[in-house]
């Protein structure tokens, strides 16, 4: 299951991943420039800012920023796409 998707949102056991995620697009757009992060991750991280994480409860984002450590070890990437 995509974490885009909208059956991820109904599982608690998915808002650490998508925690982190969100953290990774906050990063690469620290880094990148605006046009560039815009064309290669805006239309994820506007779904998921906007539309995924807002219907989560907050006991679960609270339960879910507590496993997130702020770095990409939970996140399958390349090398050259870690930000840590």
């Amino acid at each position: 299951m995509s974490a885009l998707s909208a059956r991820g949102v109904h599982a608690a056991r998915h808002i650490g991943n998508l925690l982190r995620l969100e953290s990774f697009f906050l990063r690469q757009f620290r880094q990148m420039p605006t046009e560039g992060f815009v064309r290669v991750f805006g239309p994820f991280a506007d779904r998921l800012s906007s539309g995924i994480l807002p219907k989560s409860t907050k006991e679960a984002r609270s339960w879910g920023a507590r496993e997130v450590a702020g770095d990409d070890t939970g996140l399958p990437l390349r090398p050259e796409e870690s930000t840590s």
